[in-house]
């Protein structure tokens, strides 16, 4: 800090922020306040309705305030680890006591949350048992009230979920982003202590509070990739894709695209719950009618037209499983693995992705008669774009979809 007189206003606001979580300790909401310079001698902390204001001005002090102070308490504790040298952190809890670091990090990461250090500092004190579960999950959701897009943030409430429903021994993320720990510069471990053991009531709980902070961050910030992601993750580490969950969210997310047909991110998350799901011809059929009602009321939408390409590719798999099952011996040859190439979401052109095998030989067999769903979909189209005024962004769209079915045609 310059002088000790800004130091001194930044400890005055860091208290009237403690305050405010003593009085109203359910506040849901956070945001900064756009006001650069005070106004009036009152305190930039304003709570209305459990929602928590911070004046822009006052942010700045807070900030540089509580990170110098963790920075310069972590370099005191520089090479050894808060759980593993008793020793060490007593030295540095001299300096500064849990408590007093719960507040400071707590105001950082309201600021900014992508500190992974403050993060790192906050598993440790979790760790040790100075925070709870709970209150962590709650202190997270409140940051993405306002940040809500923070890969930071969702990455530690995977790593709190982890802890919470696995209970391993090490979690790194491996577990934590699945798509990443191949790659071992990303790597990096916790020690897990088994610290709960939820009952299935508490459980459920747990995971419709992560449904609905995931909902809150996809509509606070549109195509929110990291919302949608770890709503995905939620499915796949914690209920292991059950067909039954799938389903009813299949189900719920309707409404939410209904209302934001421009979100890609929402509707890869229906493509995931699709592909996971008991496919059959019903689902998908009622999922492109869906999808041409909703092209039809709102055109010029580009996620619409995309999302329908994926239930067209669905809905030829689909078709071209069953009708192979006839001239294909899958269990007895390698070949049946070639059926099913997996749709790439962020390919424009799927053609190298479609239901092609690559054996010459199966090739030859899968010659299968499937011009009716194509033939339908031509037609559809064609009065769509006929229906459309000249260079319309809608008619744009229908033709680019129309070259995609002919090029899928071809391929096919």
């Amino acid at each position: 800090m310059e002088n000790s007189e800004t130091e001194n206003r930044a400890i005055r606001v860091l208290s009237d922020l403690d305050a405010a979580f003593r009085r109203h300790p359910d506040i849901s909401e956070f945001d900064i306040l756009p006001v650069k310079e005070p106004e009036s001698n009152r305190s930039p902390i304003i709570v209305a309705e459990l929602a928590l204001g911070m004046e822009l001005w006052s942010a700045r002090l807070v900030y540089i305030y509580c990170y110098g102070k963790l920075m310069k308490w972590r370099s005191h504790a520089s090479g050894c680890h808060l759980l593993h040298s008793t020793r060490s952190v007593d030295a540095a809890r001299n300096i500064l006591e849990p408590p007093e670091l719960l507040r400071l990090s707590r105001a950082v990461i309201l600021i900014n949350p992508e500190c992974y250090s403050i993060w790192n500092i906050r598993k440790e004190l979790l760790q040790e048992k100075h925070v709870s579960v709970y209150e962590e999950l709650k202190l997270s959701a409140l940051v993405l009230s306002k940040h809500p897009k923070s890969p930071e943030t969702f990455a530690h409430r995977k790593w709190i979920l982890s802890l919470s429903c696995f209970g391993a021994d090490i979690v790194d993320n491996s577990q934590i982003e699945p798509n990443q720990s191949g790659n071992p510069s990303l790597r990096v471990s916790h020690i897990i202590p088994r610290v709960m053991k939820l009952s299935t009531e508490e459980l459920k709980a747990l995971i419709n509070e992560e449904m609905r902070v995931c909902t809150m961050a996809a509509e606070k910030y549109a195509n929110n990739y990291n919302a949608w992601s770890h709503r995905i993750w939620v499915i796949i580490n914690l209920f292991n894709c059950n067909k039954q969950f799938i389903m009813a969210e299949y189900e719920n997310t309707r409404s939410y695209v209904s209302m934001h047909v421009s979100d890609h991110s929402g509707f890869h998350y229906r493509q995931f719950l699709l592909s996971n799901a008991e496919q059959t011809s019903s689902i998908l059929q009622q999922e492109l009618d869906f999808i041409s009602e909703l092209i039809s009321v709102y055109p010029g939408h580009e996620a619409l037209w995309y999302h329908r390409r994926f239930i067209i590719h669905a809905m030829y798999n689909l078709q071209n499983i069953s009708k192979s099952d006839a001239v294909i011996d899958t269990s007895s040859s390698t070949e049946g693995e070639d059926l099913l190439i997996p749709y790439d979401y962020q390919t424009v052109n799927v053609m190298d992705h479609c239901l092609v095998p690559q054996s010459s030989k199966c090739a030859k067999k899968l010659k299968i008669d499937d011009s009716g769903i194509l033939k339908s979909e031509i037609t559809k189209i064609e009065l769509i774009i006929d229906s459309e005024p000249d260079n319309s962004w809608q008619q744009q769209l229908a033709k680019a979809y129309m070259k995609w079915i002919k090029q899928y045609q071809s391929r096919t």
